[in-house]
């Protein structure tokens, strides 16, 4: 049990440090690839810019930020020592704006919380809505029940729809029909199950978000193992 809190605390670790690790490993491998191949740094910052701008993450503006940031990595046999300090520094501000929709997440944490004190399992929903208009997520966001915990969450390329619902037993295929999720081109949902799949809402949100796009998907054993016991070691992971 101790084991699994400590990986739970460690994925939680990597979510949030993930910016700033995909910032240094751009900008090493830039670095290194200069001389031998001029044409990787260029390539490589543009991949990671576009990781940056459709990938979760923070509101637009710091978003916007932490992409400039890897403008020395695109020229990194020509970029002085100057701009990659100020480009760790923009890196350092930006990831340190609080996120637009950090006072919506608050019920959603609140929901979880309620869950792990009386250790009853929860499942968390990300809807994935490619570029929707702001009445469109508020319309979808009606749909679901009013005891579920929901946020609307704004992106670059698509708009989420976060929600925290009692139990891991939902109907998901009910769910998925009254938002009409199969209608809307390009849209993907993805679930994710406390605790089996993490402790933290954080890591819950990127496991369900993962499966939204398709790149992970739960395996039956997963699915069907029983809920672990709770401790108060896991009330202190998170």
């Amino acid at each position: 049990m101790l084991r699994s809190t400590h990986l739970r605390g460690t994925d939680h670790l990597l979510i949030e440090l993930r910016p700033q690790l995909l910032w240094l490993a751009t900008g090493l491998l830039a670095l290194a690839t200069a001389t031998v191949a001029p044409m990787v740094p260029p390539l490589v910052a543009a991949f990671a810019v576009l990781l940056v701008l459709t990938g979760p993450g923070p509101a637009t503006a710091p978003r916007l930020a932490l992409a400039s940031s890897y403008l020395p990595a695109a020229f990194a046999g020509q970029a002085p020592t100057a701009a990659w300090l100020a480009a760790a520094l923009l890196m350092a501000v930006a990831t340190r704006i609080p996120r637009s929709a950090e006072s919506a997440e608050a019920p959603l944490l609140r929901h979880l919380e309620r869950a792990r004190r009386r250790g009853e399992p929860a499942s968390v929903m990300v809807m994935r809505v490619p570029s929707p208009s702001r009445r469109r997520s508020r319309e979808l966001q009606r749909l679901l029940r009013a005891a579920d915990s929901v946020r609307s969450v704004r992106g670059v390329a698509a708009d989420e729809i976060h929600a925290v619902m009692d139990g891991e037993d939902v109907e998901v295929g009910a769910i998925e029909t009254r938002l009409q999720a199969d209608a809307i081109a390009g849209a993907g949902v993805g679930w994710a199950r406390f605790p089996q799949d993490g402790g933290s809402l954080d890591v819950l949100l990127a496991t369900a978000r993962d499966r939204a796009r398709g790149e992970h998907e739960a395996s039956a054993e997963a699915r069907d193992r029983p809920a672990p016991m709770f401790t108060p070691s896991m009330v202190k992971a998170d």
